[in-house]
């Protein structure tokens, strides 16, 4: 099958997919700002090792302060700051293991 599509459409369109999936997606995260959500503790944030970063039960990507020791460990995090691609929080629980 011939490519006839000028690379400037395509461009433009990529373009637009971007910025429709970028909206879309803040605005998902920014309903969850204020609520309280369970987080699994999966390591450190791969930009700040200061910072950990966990899954909620709906995948959401959330970064928090808080002890290395909650590596592996559930816990509850109010979200503060809704980003584009991940969530921000302040860690308000102590660990639940995560195998029980």
């Amino acid at each position: 099958m011939e490519d006839n599509v000028p690379m400037e459409v395509k461009k433009e369109r990529l373009k637009r997919l971007n910025e429709t999936i970028n909206e879309y997606s803040h605005r998902s995260n920014e309903e969850q700002r204020g609520k309280i959500v369970e987080v699994l503790v999966e390591g450190e944030s791969k930009r700040n090792s200061e910072v950990l970063a966990g899954r909620t039960r709906s995948n959401k990507l959330v970064h928090f302060e808080g002890p290395k020791e909650l590596i592996g460990t559930f816990v509850q995090v109010e979200i503060t700051d809704p980003m584009t691609f991940y969530i921000r929080g302040n860690l308000l629980s102590e660990p639940v293991a995560a195998n029980q």
